[in-house]
């Protein structure tokens, strides 16, 4: 909140409620004393508990009281409180004893004025000053809050953006490599991986930047990825792909099912001699978004053929999901009669 905009709400409140209390104090008490001067009296108490409580504010202020937790505040509050409402009521006896005294010619001991006041007193610069703290504790507790979330927010965006840089690298090196091999052998195939290659990066650097994006858009990069991948492995890759017209505008992180189909032919395909088929599903399910991709192939054994086969593709969509939608989303490598699938469970988003 501004400075400008909290002096504004302080001097509102500070001003409403001791006006208040003069109108209650001072009416309440002339009515039943059925005196003007005591209403009078009453009034000039609420002026200067106005005053007295202003200069309260200042010292708080200068003492640095308004920043202490709650631990360190309760001792100085508590004296703070008993020996400003002293004050206002030594003040206030003074005012009624001469006021008393000049508009009614009476003579009041002072003392007896003075201890009239004490708990009364005591009682309003003690809800003033847990007024006063209570806002400066909640404006501090909420201010932290959007502090922290903000810190998580740019966290949050600083380990997406380091994904996403760590997508295209990893793209590169493996289509690189395969147009490299395949230059001495033809030239053509070559030059058409280029080209689809091409229209890859370009998406990429379009929507990569992008949390999000909608499943129409993301699956114009598979028919480029899977033709760049056709010509590298011929009629040893068969492609299958079913998707559910409805989701067509439903918003995924982009580049999540080519990293998907990615893993499934560098760690499933590639290594069978044979080749092998690979099968996109797309489906709604549970109020969840499924995307499902199974290959031929089989799952690592060992420890460190698990690792191995897991790459980089598969950690990244995992810690991508685990960032974009806090815990919704849930990524699984099952095998079951010689395919292996990858599913990732999303929110449904649009």
């Amino acid at each position: 909140m501004p400075k400008t905009t909290k002096t504004r709400l302080f001097w509102t409140l500070h001003i409403l409620g001791w006006l208040i209390f003069t109108i209650v104090n001072g009416g309440v008490n002339g009515y039943f004393s059925g005196s003007k001067s005591v209403a009078l009296i009453n009034s000039l108490v609420g002026l200067w508990g106005f005053l007295i409580t202003l200069g309260y504010r200042r010292y708080i202020h200068k003492a640095g009281w308004k920043d202490y937790s709650l631990s360190q505040l309760v001792l100085p509050a508590l004296l703070g409180t008993l020996i400003v409402s002293c004050i206002w009521m030594a003040i206030s006896a003074l005012v009624a004893y001469y006021g008393i005294y000049y508009l009614e010619g009476q003579r009041v001991p002072l003392w007896i004025l003075f201890l009239n006041g004490t708990i009364s007193g005591l009682l309003i610069i003690a809800i003033w000053t847990a007024l006063y703290f209570s806002y400066h504790f909640f404006r501090r507790y909420t201010q932290a809050e959007v502090e922290k979330w903000k810190l998580e927010a740019t966290l949050k965006e600083a380990q997406l953006a380091g994904l996403r840089t760590q997508i295209n690298p990893h793209f590169m090196f493996n289509a690189l490599n395969n147009i490299r091999a395949l230059i001495l052998e033809d030239g053509h195939k070559a030059r058409l991986m280029l080209t689809h290659l091409s229209d890859l990066l370009r998406y990429s650097l379009a929507e990569t930047q992008h949390e999000r994006v909608s499943l129409k858009t993301d699956l114009e990069t598979i028919d480029y990825f899977m033709a760049l991948h056709s010509i590298q492995f011929e009629d040893k890759l068969q492609f299958q792909m079913e998707i559910e017209e409805e989701l067509q505008e439903v918003k995924v992180p982009p580049m999540l099912i080519q990293l998907m189909i990615e893993n499934a032919i560098k760690h499933g395909i590639s290594q069978q001699a044979e080749g092998g088929i690979i099968q996109l599903s797309i489906r709604k399910a549970q109020e969840k978004l499924s995307i499902s991709v199974k290959n031929t192939g089989t799952l690592a054994t060992t420890v460190e053929d698990s690792r191995a086969s897991a790459g980089v593709g598969v950690q990244n969509i995992k810690d991508r999901i685990a960032l974009l939608y806090n815990g919704e989303a849930h990524f699984s490598l099952t095998e079951e009669s010689g395919m292996v699938e990858a599913k990732v469970n999303l929110p449904l988003t649009s």
